[in-house]
């Protein structure tokens, strides 16, 4: 593989990796409120409603950077094409 080409792989593994943690937000939110759900069938007083506002607080950190991780992915796919205009001029 051409030097330049493995540049461009390493920035598409960037934007894998990135794609991968947003995976892995949504993952994780959607079990928290799944295994939330079940302890609410069997559980129904005020200690339960305090535990449906920690998952909801920690459910809302876990999705906060969403947009920023999304802008990320972005910027890295326009330097991609940045460094591929580059390798082309260069060769």
């Amino acid at each position: 593989m051409a030097r330049g080409q493995q540049a461009v792989e390493a920035m598409n593994d960037m934007v894998k990796e990135l794609l991968k943690v947003l995976e892995m937000q949504k993952e994780t939110s959607e079990h928290l409120v799944r295994a939330y759900a079940t302890v609410q069938d069997e559980w129904d007083d005020e200690k339960c409603r305090e535990l449906q506002r920690v998952i909801s607080d920690i459910t809302a950190k876990i999705q906060a950077p969403y947009t920023d991780i999304h802008e990320c992915i972005t910027r890295v796919q326009l330097l991609r094409g940045a460094l591929e205009d580059y390798l082309s001029i260069r060769v």
